[in-house]
């Protein structure tokens, strides 16, 4: 019989871990870097395996108990990439040493928490390092987005960044015209556009979205490059919550780093349908888990 759960949240900034009793109450949480299968395969179990294990040393188990009760236990992975790769998710799930395990994208346990239950309706824009948007209508799960950096992520920091560096190197060569934003970016480089070139050729998406704050200031402060950045993202999130709800307009919640910048953007239908999340997406998986194993 199932004794514990273990409740995971895997997205593109970082691994969250919650260890509950079969109350379902959380008593400990742990965090470790990144478990996003898309970017981190051959990490992620290890990492996934650090932020449980940090979890339940929180709520007063010993190391040598973690082995007893990571195979009594049941957990629930909302891991980033995994709507992508199920074969990258298989690999993981068998390196993982939980009872029983189902992995889900990062998306439906943030729903799952928003909603403070795994059954009414609702949608969620998750807008951080990478986007991704989620419905529940009639207990069935629609998706869209969560493509990745290079497919999607439309309206995600790293887009929003990437397109911040990009338009610095416009402007560098004269294409577009200089703003205090792409002035700012090439005097980080040393006004030098062939070291920006060599930071974007290898930058990951963290990398990217951190610029995004400082896009979303230059826009609020009249910045015409960050202006037009701003504007390109607010439509692609606007478009793609009326492709996720095309008949009505359901309790809406928005999450992850960039939702308090977007909220105050976006036109009235959504932002008359904006809700508080009752949870977090660890304590999503959490309902996620007592309910497949009947407890609760």
């Amino acid at each position: 019989m199932t004794e514990v759960f273990f409740g995971i949240d895997g997205g593109g900034s970082g691994t969250r871990a919650a260890y509950a009793p079969r109350d379902g109450a959380i008593r400990g949480r742990g965090a470790a870097e990144s478990s996003n299968l898309t970017s981190y395969e051959t990490l992620a179990a290890e990492r996934i395996v650090a932020a449980a294990s940090e979890a339940a040393r929180a709520a007063g188990a010993d190391n040598g108990d973690l082995a007893r009760i990571f195979s009594a236990s049941h957990a629930v992975l909302g891991l980033a990439g995994s709507n992508i790769d199920a074969a990258a998710a298989a690999r993981v799930s068998a390196r993982l040493p939980f009872g029983s395990l189902r992995i889900v994208s990062d998306s439906e346990t943030a729903l799952a928490g928003a909603l403070g239950d795994a059954d009414s309706d609702g949608a969620l824009a998750l807008l951080g390092t990478g986007s991704v948007y989620i419905a529940r209508r009639g207990g069935e799960i629609f998706r869209l987005g969560g493509w990745g950096f290079m497919g999607g992520d439309q309206s995600s920091g790293a887009v929003i960044g990437f397109e911040a560096v990009r338009e610095s190197l416009l402007a560098h060569d004269g294409v577009t015209p200089r703003t205090p934003l792409t002035t700012a970016i090439l005097e980080e480089f040393g006004g030098d556009a062939p070291r920006l070139a060599l930071f974007a050729a290898s930058a990951t998406p963290r990398d990217f979205a951190g610029y995004a704050p400082r896009v979303f200031a230059g826009a609020r402060d009249g910045d015409e490059t960050a202006a037009a950045i701003i504007a390109r993202a607010l439509s692609a999130l606007e478009a793609t919550l009326a492709a996720l709800c095309p008949e009505r307009s359901p309790r809406l919640f928005l999450l992850g780093g960039l939702s308090g910048l977007y909220a105050p953007l976006l036109s009235s239908r959504w932002r008359g349908c904006l809700s508080e999340p009752l949870g977090d997406a660890l304590e999503g998986a959490i309902l996620l888990a007592r309910g497949e194993r009947g407890g609760g």
